[in-house]
């Protein structure tokens, strides 16, 4: 990207959780970073409008399909429409045969792929196996004084009244030196407080990609402790099962 290129408009809608609320903060910074969108709160004067879903309940599911009708009718023209997240993952191409105005679909384990998907009319990028454990978000500054994180992505239980398994993968977790980068680059933006994500936070550490060995939840807490400025640590959600001694 060209320091003197024309900055675009990046309009986005979060629904559902509060990893998805993390991940539309890599979509910001990725697109930023690599295809200069600057954020607006105005959909009518975006270049880019992107939807990121939650598909844990149905009634979101609805509301996707009559949101993106009204950015389509109000969209100013040329305007691109990117739907991301968990219902991208799992209606993928059926979005676009659905709606065909859908530029592109992009699934929660894909956020990484955002920047190429933008310029690719029609791609689908929603493989559930697709591994971001290890990839360095561009980072987005805000003035809040706390910040979310995930440290986990995907789910290994199969629980029949949930989808995550289908639309966010296999667990993997993320190694814990980038957890700690991460919540010291949030400090210096003046953080204070820190939100640790993941679908079963305290199953943390059991599977990383580069097979190192297993690192507890409980080890994790303690090294975020030695960062001084954090004063309070919270994290969702836990699950009864990995509630150990420890």
């Amino acid at each position: 990207m060209k320091n003197n290129e024309e900055s675009k408009k990046l309009f986005i809608q979060t629904l559902g959780c509060a990893m998805n609320s993390t991940d539309t903060m890599h979509i910001m910074a990725e697109l930023k970073q690599h295809k200069n969108y600057d954020v607006t709160t105005k959909m009518e004067d975006a270049d880019l409008i992107i939807i990121n879903t939650c598909s844990v309940r149905e009634k979101p599911v609805q509301k996707l399909f009559s949101e993106i009708g009204q950015f389509n009718v109000k969209k100013k023209e040329g305007a691109k429409i990117g739907v991301c997240g968990c219902t991208a993952s799992h209606l993928g191409k059926d979005i676009i045969k659905r709606a065909p105005y859908v530029d592109f679909v992009v699934g929660a384990r894909n956020i990484s792929k955002i920047s190429t998907a933008v310029d690719q009319k029609g791609a689908v990028e929603i493989d559930i196996n697709n591994d971001e454990s290890t990839y360095e978000f561009a980072e987005y500054k805000t003035s809040m004084y706390r910040t979310s994180i995930n440290i986990s992505v995907g789910c290994d239980k199969e629980c029949t009244y949930c989808i995550v398994p289908a639309t966010r993968g296999e667990e993997i977790s993320i190694p814990p030196e980038m957890i700690i980068n991460e919540i010291k680059k949030a400090v210096l933006n003046g953080a204070v407080e820190v939100s640790l994500l993941g679908q079963n936070v305290n199953s943390y550490g059991r599977k990383f990609t580069d097979g190192r060995a297993k690192y507890s939840f409980t080890q994790l807490l303690r090294d975020i402790s030695k960062i001084e400025e954090i004063k309070r640590i919270r994290f969702t959600s836990p699950h009864p099962l990995h509630m150990d001694d420890e």
